[in-house]
């Protein structure tokens, strides 16, 4: 899925942000923009990241062995959204299909944050990424230490 070019920013540069380009791609989804995804000008809603980007991160948890809604009961713990930004780079319409890479830039004692790269898969231009931070907390919604399980996972 992931293009096999070299993948720029739209001023040549290499990929230089909070989405450490060195972190390992832990998944990939390749996406289709429908109409459902862009405004009336046909361009993408910048909202419309955060649900493709939480699609993915869900189902690689997923596949890792961790839902987000036995958190609490199975590991002691759940995850909170502390905060997120997103980089719009490049325009993009109906029918671009996207490549969306999920890293793990960063694990913390109480918190980690997944990176996002959305890389158009025609020309292999980077046109958005994004960071999601999470914290851990517990069954008052304090914060708390990392499952020991959950550490393995976002370090492995």
């Amino acid at each position: 899925m992931p293009s096999s070019r070299r993948r720029t920013e739209p001023d040549g540069g290499f990929l230089v942000s909070a989405v450490r380009a060195d972190a390992r791609v832990r998944a990939v989804t390749r996406i289709r923009l429908s109409y459902a995804d862009t405004d009336p000008a046909g361009l993408i809603y910048y909202g419309s990241w955060f649900a493709w980007m939480e699609r993915l991160s869900t189902e690689w948890m997923f596949a890792e062995g961790f839902r987000y809604d036995r958190m609490l009961a199975e590991h002691g713990a759940s995850q909170v959204t502390r905060s997120t930004q997103c980089e719009y780079l490049l325009p993009t319409a109906v029918y671009d299909e996207i490549d969306i890479e999920l890293r793990v830039p960063r694990v913390g004692v109480r918190s980690y944050d997944f990176g996002y790269t959305m890389v158009r898969s025609a020309d292999g231009d980077v046109v958005a990424r994004s960071t999601l931070s999470l914290v851990t907390v517990d069954a008052h919604g304090r914060p708390t230490t990392l499952p020991a399980t959950l550490r393995a996972v976002l370090e492995g």
